[in-house]
């Protein structure tokens, strides 16, 4: 499965695939995201890891995008994945999941759970991941194709790692499109 990538900041700083830890400075005693499919490998934002060591932050402004997605075209349909996830500094910093039907309008839902900076979610690195869930019914709501995209746009630091997405339609969970 393709997935396109774009870093708007013009350094190397982007989107992984990843089986290891972040590491970093900041977030070295953090340990990889405990996903169900976790040793399978993820999508990772090892912010911290480019920013070490410190000097002058560089801030994210990068996202990957899913290749087009064919669903049935239903009216309750959410999008779920398996998530650990920190950022520094400022709580207006952008950690999104945007959906679009057509790879061009996309619409923009908040992935930090209004988290205020420095908020790890897990609270403890080993913890099970949280399990994020945003219906998507106003947007993709009786389409046929779906475009998922995660993009990080302000934090300097810290880590966000992706696993186990997947398009559910009301109480019917389809079986992951690809595991991120």
């Amino acid at each position: 499965m393709c997935i396109r990538d774009r870093n708007n900041a013009g350094s190397f700083n982007n989107w992984i695939w990843s089986n290891s830890a972040p590491g970093g400075q900041y977030s070295f005693n953090v340990s990889a995201i405990q996903s169900s499919t976790s040793s399978n490998g993820f999508m990772s934002l090892p912010s911290d890891l480019y920013n070490t060591p410190f000097s002058m932050p560089v801030s994210m402004d990068t996202w990957f995008t899913s290749p087009a997605i064919p669903i049935n075209p239903k009216s309750s349909i959410d999008i779920r994945w398996q998530q650990s996830q920190r950022y520094c500094c400022a709580t207006n910093s952008e950690l999104v999941l945007e959906v679009s039907s057509d790879s061009i309008s996309w619409f923009t839902y908040d992935a930090k759970f209004n988290r205020s900076a420095n908020t790890a979610a897990p609270a403890i690195s080993t913890d099970p991941p949280e399990m994020a869930r945003i219906n998507v019914s106003n947007i993709l709501g009786g389409q046929d194709t779906a475009y998922i995209r995660f993009r990080q746009t302000g934090p300097s630091h810290y880590y966000w790692m992706i696993d186990d997405l997947a398009v559910s339609y009301t109480h019917l969970t389809l079986p992951t499109i690809y595991s991120v």
